[in-house]
């Protein structure tokens, strides 16, 4: 029996709004001017750039993580050399048969609106690609302006495929709100 570990991180997630409806009337009824990506099937892990754990949403130390962590920091402190902020990660641990963990990066935990996290994260995973084996930021793409019910159906079915659970959207000048539940995304299940 192995008892688990509390991190000492005080970081907690976002919580993503699930209501398409109440996410779509707050930006006049459409899903024009966000990003959106994959959510991959797995755990949820933050890494806490400050302690340098990696935990699940509710503070338990991830062990099956460790490995992550040089990799992660590679990640941070390139970013920080351009921003001057340290950021912490949201994102998914994907269990791999037979290998290491995958971590896939949903969100930069820092003071920067989504658009520039997406192109800080791109831009440090395409520099860093040999020496980053096992964390990837999950790749964003801008969502098109979808109004009807039949638009986004067919939308998301074009999402459907192994391994992935939802489709996170996200306003382009949503900021991180750790341990909060945002207005500024919505994760749709599949």
């Amino acid at each position: 029996m192995h008892i688990a570990t509390m991190a000492a991180s005080g970081l907690r997630p976002m919580y993503a709004a699930e209501r398409l409806e109440d996410f779509m009337a707050a930006r006049g009824g459409n899903l024009g001017g966000t990003f959106h990506c994959g959510v991959y099937m797995g755990t949820r892990v933050l890494w806490d750039a400050r302690t340098d754990e990696c935990f699940t949403a509710e503070g338990v130390v991830e062990t099956a993580a460790g490995h992550l962590k040089p990799q992660l920091r590679l990640i941070a402190e390139r970013i920080a050399a351009e921003t001057g902020t340290l950021p912490s990660m949201d994102g998914i641990l994907v269990k791999v048969k037979d290998s290491l963990c995958q971590y896939r990066i949903l969100d930069m935990v820092a003071p920067l609106p989504v658009w520039r996290q997406v192109n800080l994260l791109a831009d440090a995973a395409a520099l860093l690609e040999p020496q980053l084996p096992h964390v990837r930021p999950a790749q964003h793409f801008h969502t098109p302006v979808l109004k009807t019910e039949k638009q986004i159906a067919r939308w998301l079915k074009s999402w459907k495929r192994p391994g992935l659970s939802g489709v996170l959207v996200k306003d382009a000048e949503m900021l991180y709100a750790a341990g909060e539940h945002s207005r500024g995304c919505c994760l749709i299940p599949l």
